[in-house]
């Protein structure tokens, strides 16, 4: 089986009037991602929308950190 990346990087958009994130993309490395917003916001497709980063920073079911 091929050794693939994690994707801890989550970038998640959400309309300012609304209370629910949306899904946009995941990504290997933070500086993808910001790149990503960076273009993201610059082409303005829909106002009112901003984007947030997350990161996976707890495994949960991963006896290591429990």
């Amino acid at each position: 089986m091929e050794d693939t990346k994690l994707k801890k990087y989550v970038v998640m958009s959400k309309f300012k009037h609304g209370d629910r994130f949306i899904l946009e993309k995941q990504f290997v490395n933070r500086h993808s991602a910001d790149h990503y917003c960076e273009l993201m916001i610059e082409e303005n497709e829909h106002d009112n929308l901003e984007f947030f980063l997350f990161e996976q920073s707890v495994a949960y079911n991963d006896k290591v950190n429990g």
